[in-house]
């Protein structure tokens, strides 16, 4: 079967897979002109979850990061949050993929940033 012949609701991968691994995988989802969906929801499960590697595939877009050994529970906590609680994707010159903040958190200040169509440099997109 080809790529992109086949319509996906969601990708869950391994990062560590032969001949192509999952960061190769969650790269070409995002970043490449021939992606079918660029805004798919993407889930990506390891065995190594120390903070670089985490750091890694959320700043290459990943939805999700799901650390092994992981329980039913576990991934269906995941899959509900992709749901449930759907991210805003950003386009900027480094970065495509779900907006990386989480929370919401109160800044006190009157310089707070915000995410607009007009904020420099950066391009809200929405799947």
């Amino acid at each position: 079967m080809a790529a992109g012949t086949q319509e996906v609701d969601i990708v869950i991968s391994n990062w560590q897979m032969s001949p192509v691994d999952g960061m190769i995988l969650l790269r070409w989802a995002r970043r490449h002109k021939e992606s079918p969906d660029r805004f798919i929801p993407f889930i990506l499960i390891t065995g190594y979850s120390e903070p670089k590697r985490v750091h890694e595939a959320r700043d290459m877009g990943v939805t999700e990061f799901l650390a092994k050994p992981f329980t039913i529970h576990a991934i269906g906590n995941k899959l509900i949050s992709i749901i449930e609680r759907q991210r805003q994707f950003v386009h900027t010159r480094s970065y495509f993929g779900p907006d990386r903040r989480r929370r919401t958190v109160e800044i006190p200040f009157e310089d707070r940033r915000h995410l607009t169509d007009k904020s420099p440099g950066v391009e809200i997109v929405r799947g």
